[in-house]
């Protein structure tokens, strides 16, 4: 399991929800993808974060080089291509 945090700018969070609950999903879990997670930076109305768990890096890669991507990206409405970071968890520390 390998954990990706990545960064999206869009014209409309609504539209990119409803076309990544959707066809990015299908995509996602056809490549791997176990569970995202979305958030909105604060201040930043078209700035969203995804803290993705998958199955490998390399099957991570795979759905990169998925023709399919781009166009799901563009119609989802980002305004440029999202950047993506590989992350390893260190610790879990709680209150």
């Amino acid at each position: 399991m390998v954990q990706i945090l990545g960064r999206v700018s869009v014209r409309d969070v609504s539209q990119f929800l409803g076309v990544l609950s959707t066809r990015g999903a299908g995509l996602g879990m056809s490549h791997g993808g176990r569970r995202a997670q979305v958030f909105r930076v604060s201040g930043a109305e078209t700035s969203v974060v995804l803290l993705l768990d998958w199955e490998s890096r390399a099957a991570f890669e795979g759905l990169l080089a998925d023709p399919a991507v781009r166009e799901m990206m563009e119609s989802s409405g980002a305004t440029a291509p999202p950047e993506f970071t590989i992350i390893e968890k260190l610790t879990e520390l709680s209150a």
